[in-house]
């Protein structure tokens, strides 16, 4: 019974909250996506695409709303009391949704490694080619239009029909000599064809506007004519303006592209690469001390120079030998320096990519697990609230989803410094809100007045009647 009551919010606050996903999501780029002139189908399947990959991250928080709406009606209609009346402990009623949310976070980890990687290829791949096409060609009166290829077109107005134009100017830059020739039409008529692939502009009573010169550097022996005519023909190839489909694999190499096993190859290779650079290392570093590594018994005749702590002097002659040595030693130093600084940026940034990849791989893990502890924190919060529809239930979801959104950054943040292990990182708002559901479900079993105002007026009476009222 409590199984069917929770189905039916479960499935509304679903698609609730992947709409209000997908809504936040392309209202940021809504004005990169509008008038490319796609057609129905590619809008479609962008939108479809993007719903499935929001899918992981709504399913606990629709698990998380729809377990407090749940709950809420039952308490506050008295039928879980009367469940517990007639002998059935709170644990045996949410049992079977307990076995719901971890089909549901088994189905999520099944999805986040198995659909994820390909649907994000082939999101983000359509989305990049959507973001890239030009606008469709859209005149604007009194504005220069500069969207094809070497001609700036302005127009005084625009009929209603959006194709019949009145004080068409045109420059033709195709020459690459500056304004050289113009055409001005009183009146004009825009269309396309062969499926948008030509511009054509009919332009009526006008004049066409020409300076030439025999040698353009100089510009000497210029020529400037004036042509008129009744009805001009103008055609503009829009090859710049088809939609253009970008290879998928290009995109494959991003780390959302990966399923676990990809991201364990990547993660494995990272760290390989440390322990052979680290050798490398060694090795290399060893080149500079190559006197120390030098047979002695050969070099017996070598000079030394013991230096101690002075320090070098300006008015010290460069040609003596402990000005040599101050300077060998400091070229080596340098040296050192360098390679060392090298070596520890390409260091730095392997164990940052390798922990870009990790965190990568467990948020296929924790986003699963975040429906058990969703249902952890909505159930026995459902039930001490005991407030059924849509108000208050709505208010505390967006809460606690905000705390483990913040949660999940911040440990998101510090796995990417390295401040903590990436795991411990990853699973800290998970951890966390596990341990706080569990004692939300202690106060429920115990029927607890936690969210109850009499309860903390109680409270207040008394210990004002035991501290404050004393003479």
């Amino acid at each position: 019974m409590v199984l069917k009551a929770f189905i039916g919010p479960f499935l509304i606050t679903f698609s609730v909250v992947v709409f209000i996903f997908l809504l936040q999501f392309f209202l940021g780029y809504f004005n990169e996506l509008i008038g490319k002139d796609l057609g129905f189908w590619v809008y479609a399947r962008l939108i479809f695409y993007f719903a499935l990959t929001m899918t992981p991250i709504a399913l606990p928080l629709a698990i998380l709303l729809s377990c407090l709406i749940t709950f809420g009606n039952l308490g506050e209609h008295m039928e879980l009391t009367a469940i517990k009346s007639s002998g059935i402990s709170l644990i045996r009623v949410l049992s079977p949704m307990f076995f719901f949310a971890i089909l549901m976070s088994g189905i999520s980890l099944w999805f986040n490694n198995t659909l994820i990687p390909e649907i994000n290829l082939k999101a983000w791949s359509l989305f990049y080619d959507v973001r890239q096409k030009k606008p469709a060609v859209d005149l604007k009166k009194g504005m220069f239009y500069n969207g094809i290829p070497n001609i700036s077109i302005r127009i005084d107005d625009k009929g209603e029909d959006g194709k019949t134009l009145e004080g068409v100017i045109i420059y033709d830059h195709t020459e690459g000599l500056g304004n050289n020739k113009m055409v001005v039409a009183k009146k004009g008529y825009m269309e396309t064809f062969n499926n948008g692939e030509y511009l054509k502009l009919t332009l009526f009573d006008g004049r066409i506007y020409s300076q030439k010169s025999k040698n353009p550097r100089r510009r000497e022996n210029e020529r400037f004519t004036v042509a008129g005519f009744q009805k001009n023909e103008m055609l503009y190839g829009l090859e710049s303006f088809k939609f253009k489909k970008t290879d998928e694999e290009l995109f494959k190499p991003h780390r959302v592209m990966n399923n676990i096993g990809e991201l364990n190859a990547k993660i494995d290779s990272f760290s390989s690469m440390n322990t052979q650079m680290g050798k490398g290392f060694s090795k290399s570093l060893g080149g500079f001390y190559s006197y120390f590594n030098r047979d002695q018994n050969k070099f017996k005749e070598v000079k030394r120079i013991d230096i101690g702590e002075k320090r070098f002097r300006k008015e010290e002659q460069e040609g003596t030998d402990i000005f040599r040595a101050y300077r060998k030693a400091i070229e080596v130093a340098r040296n050192i320096k360098g390679f060392t600084s090298s070596y520890a940026e390409q260091a730095k940034w392997r164990d940052q990519e390798k922990n870009l990849y990790s965190i990568e791989k467990y948020k296929k893990y924790t986003n699963a697990f975040a429906c058990v502890v969703m249902f952890f924190l909505g159930a026995p919060l459902g039930s001490i609230i005991k407030k059924g529809g849509l108000g208050v239930p709505v208010l505390v979801s967006i809460i606690l989803f905000i705390v483990y959104y913040v949660i999940s950054l911040t440990g998101e943040k510090l796995s990417k410094q390295a401040v903590v292990e990436v795991m411990y990182g990853m699973w800290a708002a998970n951890g966390i809100l596990l341990l706080l559901g569990f004692w939300f479900l202690t106060k429920a079993r115990q029927d607890s007045s936690l969210f109850d105002a009499d309860f903390y007026l109680v409270k207040w009476q008394a210990f004002r009647a035991r501290f404050l009222t004393r003479s």
